[in-house]
């Protein structure tokens, strides 16, 4: 296994995650980049405190095609500071020997970055 893992998990409880949008695992080679806000909303502004992890479906073959990507939203503490939290998060997976990487585990409090929050909704692109 070469490739590094990325693990998101929005459950508050181990005893609640039980389905696709409770908890994902990607590789990083299908990690596309970070955005504001809400995927697809051109308002970022509204959105200080969050932003996007786009990547490519685990459910679809996304070649081609701008709609078939999963996406997970990251709550941040601190508004605004999208930029150094990406900044980080980037230097981690470029540098890090580990090959599972907790983005950020609500249920059991661990992020990868101090001012990640939470991890927000885990939208899949259902299979097609």
């Amino acid at each position: 296994m070469t490739d590094k893992y990325l693990y998101f998990r929005t459950a508050t409880s181990e005893a609640n995650d039980d389905q696709g949008q409770d908890s994902v695992c990607y590789p990083l080679s299908k990690f596309r980049g970070f955005t504001m806000g809400a995927y697809g909303d051109s308002d970022a502004a509204a959105d200080e405190d969050a932003f996007v992890m786009v990547f490519d479906s685990l459910y679809n073959d996304t070649a081609g095609d701008d709609e078939n990507f999963d996406t997970v939203v990251i709550n941040i503490k601190t508004d605004n500071n999208a930029k150094e939290v990406w900044r980080a998060l980037s230097e981690i997976f470029a540098l890090s020997n580990q090959p599972f990487l907790v983005v950020g585990d609500d249920a059991k409090k661990e992020y990868l970055h101090s001012d990640i929050e939470s991890i927000g909704a885990i939208t899949l692109v259902d299979a097609g």
